[in-house]
């Protein structure tokens, strides 16, 4: 056996993954499928320049807020909450069941975070750049 490392998916890797998934699909959830990703970016603009934006990336009925970033500048003017009720919108439309993030442990963030109906739903411990990161989520009925 031999190992090749690439940096981009094959017409044979692609074939591959399809099949194998498609089954270990068809064991773990009795049916194949519903794994299709959407990655997207919202911008906000004021007077043609960005002022905030957001990544969101849909998975198998989670949203997960990628990035969320916003001018120091243009802060709490209401932007990062309009971004991200506008992806719980376009998420709910595409019947997600859950939102989720990672923020920084001890970042103010949290707070507006919680403010916006997320929960802590895990901590991980010495996660990107060595720091401690929490998952928050928010669960959509």
């Amino acid at each position: 056996m031999k190992l090749y490392k690439t940096k981009r998916k094959t017409k044979d890797m692609t074939s591959f993954s399809d099949k194998e998934w498609s089954l270990a699909d068809t064991i773990h959830f009795g049916s194949p499928g519903g794994w299709d990703e959407e990655s997207c970016y919202i911008r906000a603009v004021d007077e043609g320049k960005i002022v905030g934006m957001i990544h969101y990336i849909l998975k198998a009925g989670v949203l997960e807020i990628a990035t969320l970033i916003v001018s120091h500048k243009y802060r709490n003017r209401g932007i990062g909450r309009s971004l991200i009720e506008k992806v719980e919108n376009i998420g709910k439309k595409k019947g997600i069941h859950k939102l989720f993030l990672l923020t920084g442990k001890g970042w103010k963030e949290v707070d507006f975070y919680k403010k916006m109906g997320f929960i802590q739903t895990g901590e991980l411990k010495k996660h990107h750049l060595k720091r401690d990161w929490l998952e928050l989520s928010k669960f959509i009925e």
